[in-house]
């Protein structure tokens, strides 16, 4: 019976830091404050799912005007953006899992359970809150910010600045723009980095709805009108650029009655020289067959020494 109230307390005491921070935001809030909806933009509303702030599954999300509190954003093979004018613009990566806590006119709440985002703030001096397991983020000033976490866990100020509370260690650092902070990085957990990685990541994340609110707006990203903000009542639809009709030029045509001829092609002759084998000259020497002289030697007959005596003749004397 003991060992279960000790497992109960550990898993409260372990999941209070992680839900903590959306509680802390929604008591803080006025009750006077407005709450905001945010407008929403996605390449493939089939790949998104959102779950309303009952937690029930929204059947359509290419029908929803806006992101509201308390709403949950996933995201599997798209990207999502998000935007309030005086706010800011936001992008969700595919495989991405996060939690739109609080939003009002004084301050915004995001939880980030896994993934990654690319925030780019419009407002000095509006609080936006972005925790996750790991740490809590403070963005207090205009800027651009990345923040990953998968498997480790990287937050990049390309510009402007943010506080840090490390959950872990419950230690607090400032980083200021053109360093990372490596919030599970036991050692040195702050660090330079180049201007080259900063326009990797914005390329790993670009901004394709939205980009005329970023302070740095993706080269390659079309331009579209900001969204108001609005109240939960109104509908929020991202204006979307329109296609323009291509340009006619009328050209004037010179001997009008004579047939238009072809101009012939230019022809341009290519000349491809094939290299000359190169020869290897190979020089295949024998070796010479090695004799071994062979000795053979008679054996030397034996003799045989025979000796022959002729018996005497025996002599009688008569």
């Amino acid at each position: 019976m003991l060992n279960k109230v000790v497992y109960v307390l550990l898993v409260i005491f372990l999941f209070i830091p992680v839900f903590g921070s959306g509680f802390l935001f929604a008591e803080n809030s006025s009750q006077d404050q407005i709450v905001l909806s945010v407008a929403f933009a996605a390449d493939d509303f089939e790949n998104v799912l959102l779950f309303d702030e009952k937690g029930s599954l929204v059947p359509d999300p290419s029908g929803v005007p806006g992101i509201k509190s308390g709403w949950i954003i996933q995201t599997e093979d798209t990207g999502v953006e998000l935007y309030s004018a005086g706010i800011g613009v936001m992008y969700i990566s595919s495989s991405t899992l996060l939690s739109v806590d609080l939003i009002t006119e004084n301050e915004a709440a995001f939880f980030l359970f896994r993934g990654k985002l690319r925030f780019i703030s419009e407002a000095e001096n509006f609080p936006t809150y972005i925790s996750t397991p790991a740490a809590d983020y403070t963005i207090n000033s205009k800027g651009e910010y990345i923040l990953l976490s998968e498997n480790t866990e990287s937050l990049f100020v390309l510009e402007g600045e943010v506080e840090v509370f490390n959950r872990i260690t419950r230690q607090r650092s400032t980083i200021s723009a053109m360093v990372t902070y490596e919030s599970l990085n036991r050692g040195k957990s702050e660090h330079g980095f180049l201007p080259e990685a900063a326009e990797l990541l914005q390329e790993t994340l670009p901004l394709k709805y939205f980009s005329g609110a970023s302070l740095s707006a993706d080269s390659t990203s079309t331009e579209s009108e900001p969204v108001a903000e609005t109240t939960i009542d109104e509908e929020i639809i991202p204006v979307l650029p329109e296609p323009t009709e291509p340009e006619i030029v009328a050209i004037a045509v010179e001997n009008a009655d004579q047939p238009e001829t072809e101009p012939e092609p230019e022809v341009t002759e290519i000349l491809i020289t094939e290299p000359e084998p190169e020869v290897t000259e190979i020089l295949i020497t024998e070796p010479e067959p090695e004799v071994t002289e062979i000795l053979i030697t008679e054996p030397e007959p034996e003799v045989t020494e025979i000796l022959i005596t002729e018996p005497e003749p025996e002599v009688t004397e008569i």
